[in-house]
């Protein structure tokens, strides 16, 4: 990754660290009550059973046992040790991560008194682990096979996908009233700064390895 990029990742830690900051204090925003409110406006048929389906890669055994390790497993026998390494690295480190603020932050989940809740959980709400993992697994995932992968269509296929479940998460786990729209972005933000670690350490090994 290029040096340019610091100022940006630094300007995203600082934003983070504010909102999380805030999450501590205040259990809710104004506007994250606006937004929930909207998007569960939202009656179409189909769509909640849709939501419901988007977020169940990240549950219970899905994560991280069944998921992150059968995609390490992947790639160690096909040979890519370093990507394995630099997967397990961008997804079990964030799950660390995620969980570490989670219970320094210890924001309580929306209420069922707010907002309509159809995902019950007893873990604290910021950031949302959900977002921070799939960020993190399908965002490493997504952006190496599309390195790797040379068939167009293919490459197409798998970035939409992996593109796909990363931008759905957060309005899947603020629409089943799992989490406030603040926690989505503490995640976005959490994930997403990860990743871009993650990737950084592997180009750096990379090309190291290709100068030897």
């Amino acid at each position: 990754m290029k040096d340019r990029y610091a100022p940006a990742i630094l300007i995203l830690f600082i934003v983070f660290v504010g909102l999380a900051w805030s999450a501590h204090w205040v259990n809710y925003f104004s506007w994250d009550l606006q937004i929930v409110v909207w998007l569960q406006s939202w009656t179409r048929p189909g769509f909640q059973t849709f939501m419901l389906c988007i977020s169940v890669p990240g549950n219970g055994l899905w994560r991280p046992y069944i998921l992150e390790t059968g995609a390490c497993l992947a790639l160690l026998v096909a040979g890519k040790r370093l990507e394995a390494a630099c997967g397990a690295m961008s997804a079990g480190g964030g799950g660390l991560l995620s969980s570490l603020f989670k219970s320094m932050i210890a924001r309580p989940r929306p209420s069922s008194n707010l907002v309509r809740v159809w995902v019950l959980s007893d873990s604290p709400a910021f950031p949302s682990g959900h977002v921070v993992h799939y960020v993190t697994l399908y965002g490493f995932l997504g952006w190496m096979m599309s390195r790797h992968i040379h068939d167009p269509l293919l490459r197409i296929f798998v970035q939409a996908i992996s593109s796909g479940l990363v931008l759905l998460v957060g309005p899947s786990r603020i629409y089943l009233g799992a989490h406030w729209p603040s926690d989505v972005l503490g995640g976005y933000l959490l994930g997403g700064m990860w990743l871009w670690l993650s990737i950084w350490v592997y180009q750096r090994y990379k090309n190291r390895s290709r100068r030897n």
